[in-house]
């Protein structure tokens, strides 16, 4: 994978993941005072993970092309970490 595709990935993942998270605090916002402080745990988690999958964008950008791999593979774990979240939220807010 070349950097450009690894960063359309990249980018199309983080579209994905803050979409997801502007979606669901608007649910929790409508959820009992219990589910929304437990959703807020989780969203926080959320944003972080989107912060740190910025972070990879910029190691994206300014990578060797041998450390390409490598950052994709950190991605792709940020990724799979984020819709865990997203899910952990869904549960909460019973979505």
């Amino acid at each position: 994978m070349n950097r450009e595709e690894l960063m359309r990935q990249a980018r199309q993942r983080l579209e994905v993941l803050q979409a997801d998270i502007e979606k669901l605090e608007v649910k929790a916002q409508h959820a009992s005072e219990d589910v929304r402080a437990q959703a807020e745990t989780h969203l926080q988690r959320a944003r972080e993970q989107a912060d740190e999958l910025r972070g990879r964008m910029e190691d994206i950008r300014e990578a060797a092309e041998g450390r390409l791999q490598e950052l994709r593979g950190q991605v792709d774990q940020l990724g799979e970490r984020a819709r865990e979240t997203l899910e952990k939220i869904r549960g909460k807010i019973g979505l």
